[in-house]
């Protein structure tokens, strides 16, 4: 399989590249659903090659688990998991500093020195990145916002 081979929309996963289509004037696109469509997968997947993004999680310590994980592969947290199986990638994630971190392309080896693929922070970051450059980026992902307990008052 390639990544830029057309998406079978009929495949029973989320399409974001569906959204495009159907909603072409959107600005912002909210996908909320349960667990397991593929809504990461589609968001990383769509842009790969075409442009970069900016991956957001909600903490340093969710960045700082996802970059400096050593352990099986089988249990692997990073977002490219999936796609660096499925497209025989090799994104993997380096950690620049505190909530800051990027997914490269990487060589053979699996060290992330390649190019950029998805800048990535935290929410608890943003503040750090403001006066960074990342005009690259043409989207921002948020990642798994899930609600903390005492927000249950929000919900209908």
């Amino acid at each position: 399989m390639n990544i830029n081979e057309p998406e079978n929309y009929e495949d029973g996963y989320y399409h974001i590249s569906k959204d495009f289509l159907e909603y072409p004037d959107a600005v912002i696109y909210i996908i909320w659903s349960r667990r397991g469509p593929g809504k990461t997968y589609s968001a990383l997947r769509y842009p790969y090659g075409k442009f970069k993004t900016l991956y957001i999680k909600r903490t340093n310590i969710d960045v700082k688990t996802i970059c400096e994980y050593t352990g099986s592969e089988e249990f692997d947290p990073s977002p490219w998991k999936p796609l660096n199986r499925d497209f025989g990638l090799n994104v993997k994630p380096k950690l620049i500093k505190d909530g800051i971190g990027a997914f490269l392309n990487s060589d053979e080896s699996g060290n992330p020195s390649g190019e950029v693929v998805n800048y990535l922070c935290s929410l608890n970051a943003i503040k750090t990145i403001k006066g960074m450059d990342l005009t690259e980026a043409e989207w921002i992902i948020f990642d798994e916002f899930i609600i903390e307990k005492g927000y249950q008052h929000y919900l209908p």
